[in-house]
């Protein structure tokens, strides 16, 4: 469903959320936990690895020299995960970011303020993120100009190299995403369903009026490569509009 490829080694995500890891061993980044399962994301960095389970945990292996395998405690309701030279990222459900790991040049230091991402990416030793209104922050190691990002950009993907950056520019946002299907009320409010992919993040919103342009976001959502499913936990009484963006 998925690969990622670190320094030299090698990581593969089944379709039924298991991991076959190759290459090289010498800080255990092939060992793949015993017990690992329902993983619907991964990254790998230089010599360590990241994985994301659909309950929205984040588990991490292999080296550690710099703590880039020391989830931070408590860490939950995750959507994306993304690994850098000796660190590493999580986008959480509510559009911020946690980092760990390697920070000498401060690349796991979050940017105070910064909200609304709905994708990240991690360089060498750079860390990137893709604002819902297409606004790309950049903060790390800039000896080649990597977190330069060009005044004006408009951006509906990103990736980074160890020492570049490239970002997908489009004026607008992602084109509405998926055929919703089931919806319903449920004891937890109001649900629908989507196919999903892997590694991709799923942001639904709503609005209250077809002639009201005003729409407000709900928590994101990583996909799994499977149906998953939207709820709105308190929807207001009358009619309610739903869409899905992927980023």
């Amino acid at each position: 469903m998925a690969v990622a490829g670190g320094e030299n080694h090698v990581l593969a995500l089944r379709c039924d959320g298991t991991l076959v890891a190759w290459g090289k061993n010498d800080a255990g980044q092939t060992n793949v936990p015993t017990d690992l399962s329902n993983v619907v994301a991964i990254a790998c960095g230089r010599a360590h690895n990241l994985t994301l389970k659909s309950d929205g945990t984040v588990l991490a292996w292999g080296r550690n020299d710099y703590g880039q395998t020391d989830v931070p405690p408590g860490l939950t309701n995750v959507a994306s995960i993304a690994a850098g030279y000796a660190h590493s990222m999580a986008l959480n459900s509510d559009g911020t970011v946690t980092e760990w790991g390697r920070n000498d040049f401060g690349q796991s230091t979050v940017p105070i303020g910064l909200s609304n991402v709905v994708a990240i990416a991690s360089g060498g030793w750079h860390s990137l993120a893709l604002q819902s209104d297409g606004t790309v922050v950049a903060w790390g190691l800039n000896d080649y100009g990597q977190i330069n990002v060009p005044p004006g950009w408009k951006a509906i993907a990103i990736a980074a190299g160890d020492f570049h950056s490239l970002a997908l520019l489009s004026e607008t946002p992602p084109a509405l995403h998926g055929e919703l299907s089931m919806p319903g009320r449920t004891s937890n409010g109001f649900s629908f369903s989507l196919p999903s992919q892997s590694g991709r993040a799923y942001l639904p919103e709503y609005t209250d009026s077809v002639t009201n342009n005003s729409w407000r976001d709900l928590p994101l959502l990583p996909g799994s490569g499977r149906i998953i499913t939207v709820t709105d936990p308190a929807p207001d009484s009358g009619a309610r509009l739903y869409r899905i963006r992927r980023w």
